[in-house]
C-alpha cells in the first residue's frame, strides 16, 4: 500500500461487499434500529465494562470474516448521533465523491 501526502492510503480498492452492523443491548435499543443496517446482539455481554466493544470483538472473535469485505459496527443512536439514516450512510462509505444526503 502507498499513502499520498496527508498519509492516507491511496491504493485500497472499493471492496465487494459492505456489512454494516447496528448494536442493540435490549428490546428497546433493538426496536429503535435502522432496517438497513444488520442487527448484531450485545444483550448478553460477558463484559459490561466494555459497553458496545464486546459485541465488535465477539463478532470479529468468532465469524467467518470476508477478505474482499468492508465490515461497519455502529451505535443504537447512529442516526440520533449523525443525522444518518442506513441509505445515507452506506452511500457515504462507497467514497468521498459520493452524495450523501441526510434523511
Amino acid at each position: 500500500m502507498t499513502s499520498n501526502a496527508a498519509g492516507m492510503l491511496t491504493d485500497l480498492q472499493t471492496p465487494s461487499a459492505q456489512k454494516i452492523f447496528q448494536i442493540f443491548y435490549d428490546e428497546n435499543s433493538k426496536a429503535q434500529l435502522d432496517p438497513g443496517f444488520i442487527p448484531l446482539d450485545n444483550s448478553r455481554s460477558a463484559r459490561a465494562d466494555w459497553y458496545e466493544f464486546w459485541a465488535i470483538w465477539n463478532f470479529l472473535k468468532t465469524a467467518e470474516l470476508d477478505e474482499d469485505c468492508w465490515y461497519g459496527f455502529l451505535s443504537p443512536k447512529f442516526r440520533e448521533k449523525t443525522g444518518l439514516s442506513s441509505p445515507g450512510s452506506m452511500t457515504f462509505a462507497k467514497g468521498p465523491e459520493a452524495e450523501v444526503r441526510k434523511k
